[in-house]
């Protein structure tokens, strides 16, 4: 899915298509990031590519024009590889991260 939205993202730009990256991330990735792993390496794998899921959401937005929106994908992709113990992503970590659970970053997310 991520290679796929961003081959889209750079064949067509960040509108088209932002939307159902959008959903899919909502219905989906939050559902499995949620979940119960049966090992911390399955935990680390999933929270990896949801943070590069995360991050190819971060630059459509970037790349429609919704810059807000696209700082708040960026702040989650950093949470969620923080999340997946990934040293060069985690070097980015916000100052002002969230504690708990990351999902509340997108809570105005228009889609």
């Amino acid at each position: 899915m991520t290679e796929f939205f961003s081959k889209r993202d750079q064949r067509q730009g960040g509108v088209d298509g932002r939307t159902a990256l959008y959903q899919y991330i909502y219905d989906d990735v939050a559902t499995y990031v949620g979940g119960v792993f049966a090992s911390d390496e399955t935990r680390r794998h999933l929270f990896a590519a949801a943070a590069e899921l995360v991050y190819v959401a971060g630059w459509m937005s970037f790349d429609a024009s919704h810059h807000e929106a696209a700082r708040r994908y960026f702040t989650l992709a950093v949470e969620l590889a923080a999340e997946a113990e990934r040293k060069p992503w985690t070097s980015r970590r916000p100052r002002s991260s969230t504690s708990g659970t990351p999902w509340p970053l997108l809570a105005n997310e228009p889609c």
